[in-house]
């Protein structure tokens, strides 16, 4: 007969709660008890009371009306907890530990915000915490302001959906760990660090998420055997844009992903099933153990154990790299336009025998990279590229030698124009290399080559560490030309008559007193031109063997020029007559240097804009005689023409 009473009070109890909040069911509790266990119908003031409580067991629910609840809670039980709704049931964590934390099987969480775990770093802390349990599930929920958003430790078969997640100090969600978890249709936004980490965990599927504006989007960390597909991950800014990071995570499935303004890296992974991914609504390209392969089309390229590939004429930007080679060799990247991209514009890892040339490589966080995760890419050739206004140059690092760096415009690049890390062997010759901080910076890095560079306005021109290199090359000896170099050049050669010492163990012995240029004739040849005028243009006229330069002042108070020319016999041979507006120059030496295969010049003149005739000596004495002919041909004419028009 008790039994009997109590049920009856108990039911009578519920049927005067109204229920909307959950399966069509408004719930109003008592004043005071907003908590409810809708097994028992028993009512508390806190969630952390309705857990606790003997009477709740594993299987119950329990609803919680709106409201700000400054809770750390901890789940002990197999419980489905369910806020009226996300925006106005909140949960505040006080900035104290974890705001939610599970440590029991079969748990399920939705319909609350979450937010303000602590902000102590180590360990992080969470809004929800899931703690080796099983078969959780979080749904619909709101977090926002946590160290990271959600965190999955050392547990599986977790369902993760449905869930706004924004501006957390670190990740959106954090899988540790933990296999067989199922994350799909979540907005994962404006996050501090990553939008979605998985490290040391396998066979997870990422799908269907919205990730915008993180710092980097889905960094997969030791975890291979995944499946990510048909997430949408976008950024607002390239710098540092991450779309998806692979680290040692092999035989993934990623498929069939959309990459606005940033796109994919590979690092140390291999195996994976790329396929039918876009970055800015162009095909990623994703090449693995193919040879002898041009890309058509491509919003990035990335190649992992290749031979043979051409990247040409294509416009790679926007994307987290624009051509990535991993263990890639024999292949060439030439004529693209590579801009913006958050991490790199060109990276070869493990990788040699490759030309990249002829690139417009502009506002990328590193221009190049040569040797990125500990490994080192060497042989490679750099060529006739215009690397400007990136954040770094070129990067050469971890044993990266016995590369050639040549002809580039490197200019403007925020830090470094060129940094060299633990490489040695490398040549860097005839580059321009300007209004960088520094032009070139040696770190622990010796046994290079540096000549016949232009190091102009640069904040610092060289920075070295531990470093000892060669600044100077060739017969004769050459170096390169420093805008704050001051010394003079006595002996008339176009060289500097002090060494330009640049720290201890590098200096430059044989400082031009000019810009170098080097320009090709029609016989595929190079003539060298060391000149303190600006060469306004050059031309080679294999017909009757003539050089033609036009200078002209490099300053507006400059009165004097010079040029130091080095001509291959083949294109002239010597000996040479110069003239400069027609009449010989001021000061020459046609015989400065001679090696047998080329020879050394020099002259100098007074400055205007003005023309220089290069030409053989025997040329030049059958042209003069013809000249003087000609014009009196044309003298007599024109007396004779006088003449019988009356004329005196």
């Amino acid at each position: 007969m008790r039994k009997f009473v109590f049920v009856c009070t108990l039911l009578l109890l519920v049927s005067c709660l109204s229920f909307t909040g959950f399966n069509g069911v408004e719930v109003k509790a008592p004043n005071g008890y907003p908590v409810h266990n809708l097994d028992t119908g028993f009512n508390y003031t806190s969630i952390q009371e309705a857990i606790d409580a003997n009477v709740t067991l594993n299987g119950h629910t329990i609803f919680v009306e709106e409201g700000i609840y400054q809770e750390n809670v901890i789940v002990g039980k197999s419980l489905t907890l369910i806020g009226k709704n996300a925006r106005d049931t909140i949960i505040d964590g006080m900035r104290k530990s974890h705001v939610v934390h599970v440590i029991a099987d079969s748990v399920k969480i939705m319909n609350f915000t979450i937010t303000n775990s602590s902000r102590h770093i180590f360990p992080p802390r969470s809004g929800i915490y899931i703690d080796a349990s099983n078969h959780c599930n979080v749904t619909r929920n709101e977090f926002r302001d946590n160290i990271d958003g959600i965190s999955i430790t050392n547990s599986f078969n977790t369902t993760i959906c449905f869930n706004n997640l924004t501006r957390h100090d670190w990740t959106g969600i954090e899988v540790n760990g933990s296999s067989n978890n199922t994350i799909y249709e979540n907005n994962i936004m404006e996050n501090h660090g990553s939008g979605l980490r998985l490290e040391n965990s396998y066979y997870n599927i990422i799908s269907k998420n919205n990730l915008a504006n993180n710092i980097r989007g889905i960094i997969q960390d030791n975890s291979s055997n995944n499946t990510v597909y048909q997430n949408n991950i976008t950024t607002h800014s390239f710098t540092n844009a991450f779309g998806i990071q692979l680290t040692q995570s092999s035989n993934g499935n990623i498929s069939r992903n959309h990459f606005v303004n940033c796109g994919m890296v590979v690092v140390d992974s291999f195996s994976n099933f790329i396929e039918n991914n876009m970055v800015n609504s162009k095909p990623l390209v994703y090449l693995e153990n193919v040879s002898n392969y041009t890309v058509q089309e491509a919003g990035q390229v990335i190649a992992v154990n290749c031979d043979y590939i051409c990247v040409n004429n294509l416009n790679l930007s926007h994307a987290t790299v624009g051509v990535e080679l991993w263990k890639t060799n024999n292949s060439k990247i030439g004529n693209c336009n590579i801009r913006k991209n958050g991490l790199c514009g060109i990276i070869l890892e493990e990788s040699y025998y490759n030309i990249l040339w002829g690139n417009n490589i502009t506002e990328n966080e590193e221009g190049m990279r040569l040797g990125w995760w500990e490994g080192s890419s060497g042989n490679n050739i750099i060529s006739g590229n215009h690397v400007v206004n990136n954040t770094y140059g070129i990067y050469l690092g971890h044993s990266s030698n016995d590369n050639t760096i040549s002809k580039n415009e490197i200019m403007e690049n925020y830090w470094d124009g060129i940094y060299v890390y633990s490489s040695s062997l490398n040549v860097v010759m005839e580059n321009n290399i300007s209004g960088n901080t520094p032009g070139i910076y040696f770190m622990e890095a010796s046994n290079n080559v540096v000549f016949h560079n232009n190091f102009i306005n640069n904040k610092a021109p060289v920075y070295t560490s531990k470093s000892a290199n060669l600044w100077d090359y060739g017969e004769p000896s050459e170096g390169n030309y420093w805008s704050n170099y001051t010394e003079v050049d006595s002996d008339h050669n176009g060289i500097g008559d002090s060494w330009h010492v640049i720290s201890e163990n590098n200096t430059d012995c044989y400082p031009l007193m000019g810009p170098f240029h080097s320009f090709n004739t029609t016989l595929g040849l190079p003539v060298n031109v060391i000149s303190n005028s600006t060469i306004e243009s050059f031309q080679h006229f294999e017909s009757n063997s003539t050089i033609m330069i036009t200078v002209s002042n490099m300053t507006a108070n400059q009165t004097h020029g010079f040029c130091r020319i080095s001509i291959p016999y083949e294109v002239m041979s010597e000996p040479f007559n110069v003239t400069v507006d027609g009449a010989n120059p001021t000061y020459w030496n046609y015989t400065l240097y001679d090696n047998g295969t080329r020879r050394w010049i020099y002259f100098e003149y007074e400055h205007s804009t003005l023309e220089i005739v290069i030409i053989p000596e025997f040329q030049f004495l059958i042209i003069l005689p013809l000249f003087m002919i000609t014009t009196l041909v044309v003298s007599l004419l024109f007396r004779r023409s006088r003449k019988q028009n009356g004329t005196p």
